[in-house]
């Protein structure tokens, strides 16, 4: 069944609320204060999408079983666990919110909703500020604040991130996440299917959500690879080069530019390891990127909204 079908046979319950869509996979280190900081915002709904989680996650679901609407899903990746999530919920606006996330309790509900009293506006994404933990994620805040001030001074930017929320109606329009997306990048997939649409995109830079990062070495080649391997498929769908220019800007140019900008972030920030850190991530990514060509994404076809 098409997701906009769905949306059609189900239709929005509670007009004008927010539902938080949160999937859980062996997050039991963040799930509690994740869980925790949402409901002191008292929101409309939460739905919780797990992949049959082996750690402590259904331990802590089970002490908000009464505040919680608990769906399963068979580890078949986050696009189609985001799907279940959104096509479950009963609000106008989903709320996407990452398991390794928080929010701070102050006017986080009454701000958004404001932003969607535009209904032009169809994406809104909420900049995380970063959890520090050890040398690693704080190596990894700087670089996310780096990145944040490069995005402000760009008006064109497509971001996703832990937490960003669209109208349930945008969702059923574009039929939901694109279910090749396993690691990542399903986020600006969605974004961007949602902006040919002719609806905006509005990035909070300066909002309470707060992120807990990867923090040791192998974790973070790990992401950065997964996510890789997710934005092949995204520059497959909206491809800004032709394919051979494209393997040059991932294989070569990135990775070449990244030990310049890891050495600037290290003077700049006054700490050596910003260089080796910084290049990993880059060629994790330019490797996972490459890989997708390679394998599922090479079939992938331009997306056409008709």
């Amino acid at each position: 069944m098409k997701n906009k079908d769905y949306y059609e046979r189900f239709p929005v319950v509670n007009e004008g609320s927010l539902s938080f869509v949160i999937l859980s996979k062996n997050n039991g280190e963040t799930l509690d204060r994740c869980l925790s900081s949402v409901f002191e915002l008292n929101p409309g709904e939460v739905v919780i999408v797990d992949a049959h989680s082996t750690d402590r996650t259904m331990e802590i679901l089970e002490k908000y079983r009464n505040k919680i609407k608990l769906l399963f899903d068979e580890g078949m990746g986050i696009s189609i666990a985001r799907n279940i999530g959104w096509m479950n919920a009963r609000s106008d606006i989903i709320a996407f919110l990452d398991a390794d996330a928080y929010i701070n309790k102050d006017d986080f509900l009454s701000r958004v909703k404001k932003h969607f009293e535009d209904k032009e506006l169809g994406v809104l994404v909420c900049y995380p500020k970063t959890v520090k933990s050890n040398i690693i994620t704080e190596i990894i805040s700087g670089i996310i604040e780096a990145e944040r001030e490069e995005m402000r001074s760009n008006k064109n930017v497509i971001v996703g991130g832990p937490c960003f929320l669209v109208p349930r109606r945008c969702l059923a329009e574009v039929n939901g996440f694109d279910d090749r997306h396993i690691f990542g990048a399903d986020d600006l997939c969605v974004i961007r299917r949602i902006l040919l649409r002719g609806y905006r995109l509005e990035v909070l830079y300066d909002s309470s959500v707060h992120h807990y990062p990867r923090s040791s070495v192998k974790g973070l080649f790990k992401e950065r690879y997964g996510w890789g391997k997710g934005y092949s498929i995204y520059a497959k769908e909206f491809p800004e080069r032709n394919r051979f220019k494209q393997m040059v800007y991932i294989l070569f140019k990135v990775p070449t530019f990244a030990p310049i900008i890891g050495t600037r972030l290290a003077i700049k920030l006054r700490k050596p390891l910003y260089l080796p850190i910084y290049t990993l991530i880059v060629f994790a990514w330019s490797i996972g990127c490459f890989v997708g060509f390679l394998t599922w994404a090479r079939d992938v076809k331009p997306y056409s909204k008709n």
